[in-house]
């Protein structure tokens, strides 16, 4: 999804969050973790291409090419139950409850609207496969990216 989407809906969420549960910290706490878990797209391309970091082609490449290795620190279902947890172990706080919703809406939503494969959003899978990216797409994603790169020339 793009980033301009995430902030919506994470702003919708937010705002339900409060209505649910009474706590500011918790709606900004929601907001947060929907958003800022995309950060780690910044790693990957960094890994990916290098410096130095151009924005503009950050957001094509997400969009329209191949990465060699699709790492997403943030971006797995591990990391859910992980949080799931540490929730209980806090008794449900307001604050962690907002960023386990801002987080897991994140996730699934990426889940269900990127061109991946089902499994793409489990770390483990991801590790299995070496990070290599052509895992990473659904087939149809990965001969959709491989042709437009070869359109602009990236690729040969």
């Amino acid at each position: 999804m793009k980033i301009s989407q995430h902030i919506i809906i994470s702003g919708l969420i937010s705002g339900l969050v409060y209505l649910c549960l009474h706590s500011a910290g918790a709606a900004i706490a929601s907001f947060i973790s929907g958003v800022f878990i995309d950060f780690d797209h910044m790693l990957d391309y960094v890994l990916n291409y290098g410096f130095p970091f151009h924005i503009r082609h950050f957001f094509s490449v997400f969009h329209q090419e191949v990465l060699r290795r699709v790492i997403l620190v943030l971006h797995s279902w591990e990391w859910i139950i992980i949080l799931f947890i540490i929730l209980i172990m806090v008794d449900w706080n307001s604050i962690a409850t907002g960023l386990f919703i801002g987080y897991f809406i994140h996730l699934l939503l990426d889940n269900c609207v990127n061109h991946c494969r089902p499994m793409a959003y489990f770390f483990s899978y991801r590790l299995f496969h070496h990070f290599i990216g052509k895992y990473y797409y659904t087939c149809k994603e990965y001969r959709r990216r491989l042709k437009l790169m070869k359109l602009q020339g990236i690729v040969s």
